[in-house]
């Protein structure tokens, strides 16, 4: 059975998101020290070096908790699949650059590595959307917060003081 529902977000990313309030248990979430969760056993050294990265373009969003060790871990390895795939499919020599291949009785059909590449692509995309790496879920945060200032009271207290 498929998975059913949004995946789950952190606090902090529901209040950049605009889909839950500002409250001093989300401030507290974000002040919390930068811990990234750990990493999977089972990757390999180009899967470390994409985890690695993704921690660092993530560590000024601080909304990247231990618990996100599933999604990380799912876009690094999407990530290093597709990377591979697409090199394969351009060192292919099959007809159409690659793109296909002769099947039973000498007619084209997709070669399998742009099927995989397709897929890995996909799932990749999917995944740093669900991590705030995307231009549109960035858009959501930005727009988010937004809202949540201007429905806090306290900031036209504050104004007002200056």
């Amino acid at each position: 059975m498929g998975r059913r529902g949004p995946m789950p977000k952190s606090k902090a990313l529901q209040v950049l998101h605009g889909t839950s309030p500002l409250t001093t248990e989300v401030v507290e979430e974000l002040r919390e020290e930068f811990v990234p969760p750990q990493m999977p056993d089972h990757f390999n050294k180009r899967e470390i070096a994409a985890w690695n990265t993704t921690i660092e373009l993530l560590r000024p969003m601080l909304a990247l908790r231990k618990i996100d060790v599933a999604v990380l871990g799912a876009y690094c390895s999407a990530f290093v699949r597709w990377q591979d795939a697409e090199k394969m499919i351009c060192k292919n020599k099959s007809p159409h650059g690659g793109l296909c291949v002769y099947g039973e009785g000498g007619s084209l059909k997709v070669h399998p590595l742009v099927t995989i590449s397709r897929d890995t692509q996909r799932d990749m995309v999917f995944y740093a959307a669900q991590l705030g790496m995307t231009p549109a879920s960035r858009v959501k945060m930005v727009v988010g917060v937004g809202k949540v200032i201007e429905k806090n009271p306290f900031v036209k207290l504050k104004a007002l003081k200056k």
